[in-house]
């Protein structure tokens, strides 16, 4: 039930957030987006009472919160932060870095909080290199970016388990990993936009060359930015492989 709930998010953000200023204003499609907020907050604290948390699936909820639900808040508490290039990439990178935590949360029991956070740095400052000076040049807009997010999700996560379970014809193990990894990917990308989207509405159209670039940008520049950021790690004398989950 929970895969075929994350499956029915999908054309629900597609739908209630093609038109991203119709979300920032009371109506159903932000009413929907609350229900969403609200359902999956309830999966988590239920799951809290078992020994298996699911605090994973905050990654769904935290964005849809912050760029939209919750978006004047959040644009008037770091409004200063907003009026320059260097305060976006900064502001950016704490959003997705945070998130992190609901996953630190997960294996908190096998590697502390504090050390799986240190290890994801340079996966976010690369991925906020890319969504900071890459997306704001061009008019992409939420479903492409989602789309484009999801998609870089669904090839990387696990070490291109998506890939390979396509390749082995396991279409509902697919199906099941896509559901939930399609949005927390493409909200990886699309959730700043929406933040943003005043600032960060281009005024030329992302032609379909760009679209692909950025994929690759996605796909290539975190890990890179993560890969350099491991190799400083372990030459001061931290253990990576234990780092790195």
């Amino acid at each position: 039930m929970i895969i075929l709930f994350f499956a029915l998010c999908i054309p629900i953000f597609y739908w209630a957030l093609a038109q991203p200023e119709r979300a920032f204003v009371p109506g159903w499609r932000r009413r929907s987006l609350w229900i969403i907020t609200f359902a999956i907050c309830a999966l988590v604290l239920f799951a809290a009472t078992t020994e298996q948390p699911g605090y994973s699936l905050l990654f769904v909820a935290y964005p849809i919160l912050y760029s939209v639900l919750l978006r004047r808040r959040v644009r008037a508490l770091f409004a200063r932060w907003i009026g320059s290039r260097v305060g976006k990439f900064a502001f950016v990178f704490l959003l997705l870095w945070f998130s992190e935590l609901f996953a630190a949360f997960d294996i908190a029991d096998r590697d502390p909080v504090g050390r799986h956070m240190v290890a994801y740095i340079g996966f976010y400052v690369g991925l906020a290199l890319i969504i900071t000076f890459a997306i704001p040049r061009w008019r992409y807009g939420f479903s492409a970016l989602y789309t484009i997010g999801g998609l870089w999700g669904i090839t990387v996560e696990r070490q291109f388990a998506g890939i390979q379970m396509l390749a082995a014809g396991d279409l509902i193990s697919f199906f099941m990993f896509a559901s939930l990894i399609f949005s927390v990917y493409g909200l990886y990308a699309a959730g700043p936009y929406l933040l943003l989207n005043e600032e960060w509405s281009g005024e030329r159209p992302a032609p379909r060359w760009r679209h692909v670039l950025l994929f690759i940008l996605l796909a290539l520049v975190p890990l890179v930015a993560w890969g350099i950021f491991n190799l400083i790690l372990a030459g001061l004398g931290f253990d990576v492989s234990v780092l790195v989950v």
